[in-house]
């Protein structure tokens, strides 16, 4: 019944609001609203709202985990590094339930579903390839709506494997150099092909395949947080030596 999916979402909404706050450096007018209208008033002090304006959540992953058919590799080794950079980072399901069942049959729970952090911003949108979970990241109607937005507001964007061709139908590569799976090249029409491990344009990333997951992931840190970062972070995993 509609209303009982409004009164799930509501409920959601308020478990999770933390994340409009963390996002967005700020508390959002529905939740001021509501504690209003409990008698609750939040005692700020003079620095309080300066300080959760300049420490916002670095990285938002709107989609590893996304859905049934994700590449596990690519979408665990990400998350992973991005931790142990502790970068703070969300993991959201566009499917129906937090357990995703990957390409490989290895399931995971994602932290929250896709409606849960509809008015929360992040720096950054990273999509895992896979099949046939890039299908349906490219059929999802809302998450569309979220990285067209994203790319307006001009955050970060990172997509391999399969996935930049959800960029490719947003229009988001037109003149870019890019990358993707090799089987993909073909439906990168309007991009600069490149075949480099992880190439960047802007504030688009994109990567080739499982193969080239940690040096996608070690891009990420590095744009997030310097390389100095990224190179001993590298260093602690043994990568490369």
């Amino acid at each position: 019944h509609p209303q009982d999916v409004f009164a799930t979402i509501t409920k959601n909404r308020d478990a999770f609001f933390f994340c409009d706050v963390q996002a967005r450096g700020y508390y959002p007018s529905y939740k001021l609203r509501e504690l209003e209208r409990k008698g609750i008033t939040i005692p700020f002090e003079d620095d309080d709202k300066e300080i959760l304006k300049n420490n916002t959540i670095d990285f938002l992953s709107f989609s590893y985990y996304a859905t049934h058919g994700f590449e596990e590799i690519e979408g665990l080794t990400v998350v992973d590094m991005l931790r142990r950079a502790e970068i703070p980072t969300v993991t959201v399901s566009i499917g129906s339930s937090r357990n995703i069942i990957g390409a490989h049959r290895i399931e995971v729970e994602a932290d929250i579903m896709f409606h849960e952090v509809l008015e929360a911003e992040g720096a950054m949108y990273v999509l895992p390839g896979g099949m046939p979970g890039t299908l349906h990241l490219k059929d999802h109607e809302g998450l569309g709506k979220l990285l067209q937005k994203a790319y307006k507001n001009e955050k970060y964007l990172a997509a391999i494997c399969a996935a930049p061709t959800v960029f490719e139908k947003y229009g988001f590569l037109e003149g870019r150099k890019a990358t993707s799976y090799p089987a993909m090249e073909e439906e990168l029409k309007s991009a600069d092909y490149q075949t480099d491990k992880v190439v960047v344009d802007g504030k688009i990333i994109t990567s080739r395949g499982m193969g080239t997951a940690i040096d996608f992931a070690a891009k990420l840190v590095e744009i997030i947080k310097g390389t100095k970062e990224k190179d001993e972070l590298l260093k602690s995993i043994v990568y490369g030596e």
